[in-house]
């Protein structure tokens, strides 16, 4: 959010963009938050006409929702501290299992267990 209050950001870009594309000017754009949980039935229920965001294309999801992209390709990385030289990869193991926090990204973290079996989602 800009300090305004109008919604910023890539996402945001993307949706004017295609807004503009269609015929309509940024002005006429109703901004609705859309949290993940809530995508599917925005559109269902007619409350949201595009939902541009960051959202794992699933064959569940695409039961309910067609999908128009993606409009963006990303990997998924794990992140440990600078210093600590002993962590190489998703396979580490403390000898307690390693733990991977996955707070909002669960369809991210699908493949995990296959890459490091033993792992704690936290």
């Amino acid at each position: 959010m800009q300090p305004d209050g109008k919604p910023a950001g890539f996402d945001v870009d993307v949706a004017t963009y295609i807004a503009k594309y269609l015929g309509y000017p940024a002005d006429d754009i109703t901004w609705v938050d859309a949290p993940s949980s809530d995508r599917e039935k925005l559109i269902e229920d007619g409350k949201a006409e595009l939902v541009v965001a960051s959202y794992s294309m699933t064959p569940q999801r695409e039961k309910v929702v067609t999908f128009a992209g993606p409009y963006l390709v990303a990997g998924q990385s794990l992140m440990v501290r600078m210093d600590d030289t002993g962590i190489t990869g998703p396979q580490y193991d403390t000898g307690l299992g390693s733990a991977v926090d996955g707070v909002g990204f669960r369809n991210s973290l699908i493949g995990v267990d296959e890459t490091a079996p033993g792992s704690a989602l936290v």
